[in-house]
C-alpha cells in the first residue's frame, strides 16, 4: 500500500468519509476508463498492459459507489451547468472511455446499460476507420515480441530483458514527449532494431470496436465525443496539424455516426500534452467541451469548459474511495 492511500484510508476511518460528502459538494470527479478486465484474471494482451483498469466486477462496485455518492452528469447536464443551470446536488460524477476498445462495448456497455448511466466515449476517428490501435499498443507488441535483450535505438541502448513494461515505457516515452516531426518513424525504427514486426491490421483490429458497435452504444445511451484523427500528442503538433486533428475528427465523426460531437478529449490529456492553441482550436471548431487527462478534480463552476480535468479509474474500489474521500491527497493537479 502506497503512503498516499495508507494515509487517505487513516482519514477515512477516523471519521473522514463522513465529512467528505458535504466537503466536496462543490466537486466534480470525472473518471477515465480506457479498458476493462475479464472476472477470470490478469490480461493476457499482445499489447499494452498498463491500459487495463478493473475487472468487470470492480468496475461495477465503482459505477454503484460513484451513483450512490454523487449527481452522475450526462454531457448535456454538464453542458448545462456550464452555462449556468443548476445540476443538482454535489458532489458530481462523469464516466468517460478513451480509445473504442472492444471490452468497453463487451465488458462496460451491459453494466452501464443495466444501471442505466450515461457515459461519454471518446473515439480517435482514423484509428477505428484504419482498424489499428494507438502507437502505444504498437510499441507494446514490438517489444513483447521480440527476442533481444537489448536494442540500440538513436545511439542509446535499451534494455528489454525480463523488465519489458521498463522499456514500454521509456520507448512511448519518447513518442509523447517530441515532436512529431522527429518520431514518425520512430515505431518502424524500434520494430527494425528489436527484429520484431508490428502488429498485422487483423491483430489490431479485434482490439477495436467497429463502427456498428460504436452506434449501437450511441444508441444506448453513451454520447461519442472525439479523440481526434489519431491520438499524436497535441502539443508535439503544429497549429495546422491540431487543426486538422481537432476539427477533422469531429467533422469524420458527425457524418460517420450521424450525432452531433459536442465534447473533446486531448490524447494523453496531461498539462505536457496540450497547449493554449489546442484549447483555444477546440473552441472554434464548435465543441462545448474539452477534457484532459490524469490531471485531478475541481469545483464545477470553476471549471473550465475547454480544460475539464479527468483522472484515471483506479483497479480496485478501496483506491476509488480513497480518490472520493481524500481528492486533495490522491489526485494529480487539484484545483
Amino acid at each position: 500500500m502506497n503512503k498516499r492511500l495508507l494515509l487517505a484510508n487513516i482519514y477515512m476511518h477516523l471519521g473522514g468519509r463522513f465529512i467528505s460528502r458535504f466537503a466536496n459538494r462543490e466537486l466534480l470527479f470525472v473518471l477515465t476508463y480506457h479498458r476493462i478486465k475479464k472476472d477470470d484474471g490478469s490480461p493476457s494482451s499482445k499489447f499494452d498492459d498498463e491500459v487495463f483498469g478493473p475487472s468487470v466486477t470492480e468496475f461495477r462496485r465503482q459505477l454503484e459507489f460513484l451513483s450512490k455518492y454523487t449527481t452522475v452528469l450526462s454531457e448535456s447536464d454538464l453542458i448545462a451547468a456550464m452555462s449556468g443551470e443548476p445540476p443538482g446536488d454535489g458532489p458530481f460524477g462523469m464516466v468517460t472511455f478513451d480509445d473504442a476498445y472492444v471490452d468497453n462495448y463487451e465488458l462496460a456497455l451491459p453494466v452501464l446499460r443495466q444501471m442505466g448511466l450515461p457515459s461519454i466515449l471518446f473515439v480517435p476517428y482514423t484509428l477505428l476507420e484504419e482498424r489499428k490501435v494507438g502507437w502505444w499498443d504498437q510499441i507494446a507488441f514490438i517489444v513483447k515480441n521480440s527476442s533481444k535483450p537489448t536494442i540500440e535505438l538513436r545511439g542509446e541502448k535499451i534494455r528489454f530483458g525480463n523488465d519489458t513494461g521498463s522499456a514500454i515505457r521509456y520507448l512511448q516515452s519518447i513518442m509523447k514527449h517530441n515532436p512529431t516531426d522527429s518520431t514518425k518513424t520512430l515505431i518502424d525504427e524500434i520494430a527494425e532494431r528489436a527484429d520484431s514486426p508490428p502488429p498485422t491490421v487483423n491483430e489490431m483490429s479485434s482490439e477495436l470496436m467497429t463502427w456498428d458497435q460504436v452506434r449501437t452504444a450511441a444508441g444506448a445511451g453513451v454520447t461519442i465525443g472525439s479523440h481526434t484523427c489519431s491520438h499524436r500528442v497535441l502539443a508535439t503538433l503544429g497549429e495546422r496539424e491540431q487543426s486538422d486533428e481537432i476539427f477533422g475528427s469531429k467533422s469524420c465523426l458527425e457524418n460517420k455516426l450521424g450525432v452531433p460531437i459536442r465534447s473533446l478529449a486531448f490524447p494523453v490529456g496531461g498539462i505536457r500534452h496540450y497547449n493554449s492553441t489546442t484549447t483555444r482550436l477546440a473552441r472554434d471548431a464548435g465543441y462545448d467541451l474539452a477534457f484532459s487527462f490524469c490531471t485531478g478534480v475541481e469545483k464545477l463552476q470553476k471549471c473550465n469548459r475547454f480544460e475539464i480535468p479527468r483522472f484515471s479509474a483506479p483497479h480496485d474500489l478501496e483506491t476509488f474511495k480513497a480518490h472520493y474521500h481524500c481528492p486533495r491527497l490522491m489526485d494529480y493537479g487539484f484545483r
